[in-house]
């Protein structure tokens, strides 16, 4: 999925250049049901009903941080079985490889969402500086989310490196919404709030994606609906792990996602269980 950037001790500078970022003003959300065809990784959780109503301009599907991709059951191979057109993975493991820290490479991506080609982008931003499920203390703050100022050097290395993704693809996301495409971005469910599903307490001092000054800007000028389930309730077998996720969707995309909002645990065991409320 790319690296880049270093050591980070300072808030950085705004992430989201207005051209980039437009006000909420500026979008009109969907009408409820509108849009075109989506879903998570592999398109699960969207009623056909809902699957009808994404066809849209006949774009592209992007998979931000695919890893290989290609697969049937990728989100590009959903893509392409079910709507007959194209899809992209990006990712520096892909075929070809693409790597967002490189500007040349960011640049075309944006030119085509710009440019009305990008129907859809799902955005699954590397999570390990986020995730509780690190060892060791947390690499971000309240205070210090874009990392915190006494990190190691390989620390802090890692953060910023994350950081430049994440922004770069919001970058991508908001052109792809101001061109009139649909978005999903996947990251684990944040532990930090009292009574929602993924509280942890002895986790609660990790700052999940969701929190992130940008995650929040994007929230706010797209409408878009965070959605958290229990991805073990797609999976086909007993004692997969349980992983809680959660899902920013633009608010077409939601809109369908009847099957997610819907999701609960039916699995009689885990091999590997998460924390927090079921």
């Amino acid at each position: 999925y790319g690296t880049g950037g270093g050591p980070q001790s300072s808030p950085p500078p705004p992430l989201l250049p207005p051209r980039d970022l437009p006000q909420p003003q500026r979008l009109t959300p969907p009408a409820q049901g509108a849009g075109r065809e989506a879903g998570g990784v592999r398109l699960h959780g969207v009623k056909p009903e809902g699957r009808a109503t994404w066809l849209g301009n006949g774009g592209l599907a992007l998979h931000l941080f695919s890893g290989a991709g290609a697969g049937p059951e990728s989100l590009g191979g959903s893509w392409r079985r079910r709507t007959g057109r194209a899809a992209r993975d990006a990712d520096t493991r892909a075929n070809p490889p693409t790597d967002l820290a490189d500007d040349a490479q960011l640049g075309a991506l944006l030119a085509a969402a710009r440019a009305g080609e990008i129907a859809y982008v799902h955005a699954g931003v590397p999570c390990e500086t986020w995730s509780v499920a690190r060892v060791g203390a947390p690499l971000r703050t309240a205070d210090e989310p874009w990392g915190r100022a006494d990190l190691s050097e390989a620390d802090a290395a890692a953060v910023a490196a994350a950081n430049l993704l994440m922004r770069r693809a919001m970058r991508i996301i908001m052109a792809v919404v101001a061109a009139g495409g649909e978005f999903s971005l996947e990251n684990p469910a944040g532990r930090n709030v009292a009574g929602a599903i993924g509280f942890w307490p002895a986790m609660a001092r990790y700052v999940p994606l969701w929190d992130m000054p940008e995650t929040q800007a994007l929230r706010a000028a797209t409408g878009a609906e965070l959605l958290v389930f229990p991805q073990c309730a797609f999976a086909a077998h007993e004692g997969a792990p349980q992983k809680l996720t959660g899902l920013l969707c633009s608010p077409a995309f939601a809109a369908a996602a009847v099957e997610i909002r819907a999701a609960r645990c039916t699995h009689a065991r885990h091999d590997h269980r998460a924390h927090g409320v079921d």
